[in-house]
């Protein structure tokens, strides 16, 4: 692998001893560890892996007892190791992550799966930004007017074009104009072609575009508004391990 890359790997692919190999030859080589918790290592075997620096993906869903990932997190916060939380489960108004939301670098919520409450994602939001963590919502479906009160300070909501409607282009642009209001990020997935004029429209005013449908000519209106989006990167904090997919 080119020096600089990164690498995704998980847990339990490996034993303890050929990780912690992984990781002394991914620093000697300058490669950054993207590490995806299965739930197999405890918080000690875990301790001993920081000695050198990667970046730690766990789950509600792997990992129910918040105290134990709470002590878990500051392990890796005093090595210098960000952990990315995403939650995968029902959230109500008594989860533990309303209390604790700043031992995470990240905390990911999508809607890919099932429907998800607004208001409470939005409650959520504005308490991880005051924590001083980021918050990233994978928004699927049609998008609505409340996906605004989401989009605080450090909150990034990302959107698929595939689910944009000419009719409501209009309401892309006031949402983003509201985000952008409350100093949040609106990532805007482009998965089908759009009008360039739109597309544009959504880069001058502040999205931040990925594009994910296949190169246009050089000959289009489109390609250096591409080229432009193709360099740009969007920080780790902002994305769940691909920035390409909607997770």
């Amino acid at each position: 692998m080119p020096r600089g890359k990164s690498l995704i790997i998980r847990d339990d692919q490996y034993e303890l001893p050929e990780l912690q190999e992984i990781l002394r030859l991914a620093d000697k080589k300058k490669f950054k560890i993207h590490l995806i918790d299965s739930g197999k290592l405890n918080h000690l075997e875990i301790e001993t892996l920081s000695a050198v620096p990667f970046s730690f993906y766990t789950a509600d869903s792997v990992r129910s007892d918040f105290q134990e990932l709470a002590l878990l997190a500051e392990v890796l916060r005093a090595s210098d190791c960000p952990a990315y939380y995403f939650l995968q489960t029902e959230i109500s108004e008594d989860s533990p992550i309303f209390v604790l939301p700043e031992i995470f670098t990240t905390v990911f919520v999508s809607s890919r799966e099932k429907p998800r409450n607004l208001e409470l994602l939005a409650r959520l939001s504005e308490q991880v930004s005051r924590s001083g963590s980021n918050f990233v919502y994978y928004h699927h479906g049609n998008l609505e007017e409340k996906l605004a009160e989401i989009g605080h300070k450090r909150c990034w909501i990302h959107v698929s074009n595939k689910f944009f409607e000419e009719e409501n282009e209009m309401l892309v642009l006031d949402l983003l104009k509201d985000i952008k209001e409350k100093k949040g990020h609106l990532v805007v997935h482009i998965d089908r072609s759009q009008s360039y004029y739109f597309l544009k429209l959504l880069s001058d005013h502040g999205a931040f575009l990925i594009f994910n449908i296949p190169p246009v000519e050089h000959t289009s209106k489109l390609y250096p508004l591409e080229a432009r989006w193709l360099k740009k990167k969007l920080p780790e904090q902002a994305f769940y391990l691909y920035k390409e997919v909607m997770a």
